[in-house]
């Protein structure tokens, strides 16, 4: 099975518990490539909310010259990836392709002269925000604790606030860069102000807030404007119902959730954007899809349940494979 999976933690797991990228336990390894065919993956450095300014940017120096090391080791199995003609080759070598990303934009800290430091690192995204407010914008800024007691989000705590005019500074440049602007976990307001500038976007791990209302999800406005655009929406393990956490849902080998979100995302018009987005190491997987070579279940359950070849093809790697042909020619 080709594979092309638009967000994962794993990165920053091996850093933070001293693993490798190579063989470790973990959701990704490269010692998983043997069981799957072509296979691209956008390693995420998560900035934690804790960290802002210089203390976030250090935080993204260590974890990236970490990323380094990992290339130079794991040289024949991995490679870092820029552009559609460096995907190629790597697939070509029979390698992995790596695609460096940032989760969070605080790292940047309101100057550009950071942004321009990633892009010559060869960070290709950055998920502007996490789920609070950082110098570019608003993010979904759900109360946890009210969520899981509740079951429901307070409306006002995640629609206030949106893009920032640092944001919109950041956004210009890194169209000039040509950097994607990642819109999960934007709130609302972020979301509507990013989508019109002129610049590669994607959604790379959200799901449908109609099948699950939650507000990292994305609406039925939101999921059609993506797919009038040829925006890409990967699906993800994160938020896929109430009471996910390491406990019940961990432990129940139960995917409708997944097929509910792919059909619905369809149903919209998401059949030429619909993707995979795991968020690997960063949320709970489902039981018997911990590990990148599970997939291939449920790819396989999902076309038990209906989803056409042509669908799973495009889900698991041909719209993400064709998007960045298209945004990354150079």
């Amino acid at each position: 099975m080709n594979f092309f999976d638009l967000h994962c933690d794993t990165l920053v797991e091996c850093y933070e518990n001293g693993a490798s990228l190579a063989n470790n336990s973990f959701g990704v390894s490269l010692k998983m490539k043997q069981a799957l065919g072509l296979w691209a993956q956008v390693f995420a450095i998560w900035i934690p909310a804790k960290f802002s300014g210089d203390r976030a940017w250090d935080y993204y120096q260590r974890v990236t010259d970490f990323f380094r090391q990992e290339l130079a080791v794991h040289s024949n199995r991995l490679s870092q990836i820029r552009t559609g003609i460096e995907l190629d080759a790597a697939f070509a070598a029979g390698k992995c392709a790596g695609i460096l990303a940032v989760e969070n934009a605080s790292a940047i800290g309101g100057d550009l002269r950071r942004l321009e430091r990633m892009a010559r690192d060869g960070v290709k995204i950055i998920t502007l925000t996490w789920n609070g407010e950082n110098e570019v914008a608003h993010g979904a800024q759900f109360p946890s604790a009210h969520w899981r007691r509740a079951g429901k989000h307070t409306p006002a705590l995640c629609s206030s606030g949106g893009l920032k005019p640092f944001g919109r500074q950041l956004l210009r440049e890194m169209s000039a860069l040509n950097v994607a602007a990642d819109v999960s976990h934007l709130n609302a307001r972020s979301f509507w102000d990013v989508i019109d500038f002129d610049l590669p976007i994607l959604a790379s791990h959200s799901n449908c807030r109609s099948v699950y209302d939650h507000p990292r999800a994305l609406s039925d406005a939101q999921i059609r404007t993506l797919a009038e655009r040829g925006i890409p929406l990967g699906l993800t393990f994160a938020y896929l119902r109430a009471r996910q956490g390491r406990g019940a849902f961990a432990s129940c080998r139960d995917w409708s959730a997944i097929y509910k979100n792919a059909a619905y995302a369809l149903m919209l018009g998401a059949a030429d954007i619909l993707c995979v987005g795991t968020d690997y190491d960063g949320t709970p997987a489902p039981r018997g899809l911990e590990t990148t070579p599970q997939l291939i279940n449920l790819r396989g359950y999902l076309a038990r349940r209906g989803l056409s070849r042509d669908i799973l093809d495009k889900m698991f790697f041909d719209n993400t494979y064709g998007w960045f042909k298209r945004e990354f020619i150079l």
